[in-house]
């Protein structure tokens, strides 16, 4: 179970981005590969200027 504010729309969004988010932190994906997939989804949780998953991923 998601908890409540986490800002994705499901599990299954939860899971593909937080798969891909451990990948680049470890360096087995790239950010540019897979930033606009997150863009496309439009998740909040991902897109939150600052504390989102993306902006984790590109410090």
């Amino acid at each position: 179970m998601i908890e409540a504010g986490t800002q994705f729309d499901d599990l299954d969004v939860f899971v593909w981005s937080i798969v891909r988010y451990h990948a680049v932190r470890a360096g087995t994906l790239d950010l540019a590969a897979v930033e606009d997939g997150f863009r496309a989804l439009g998740q909040p949780g991902a897109l939150v200027p600052g504390v989102g998953l993306l902006a984790a991923m590109s410090s």
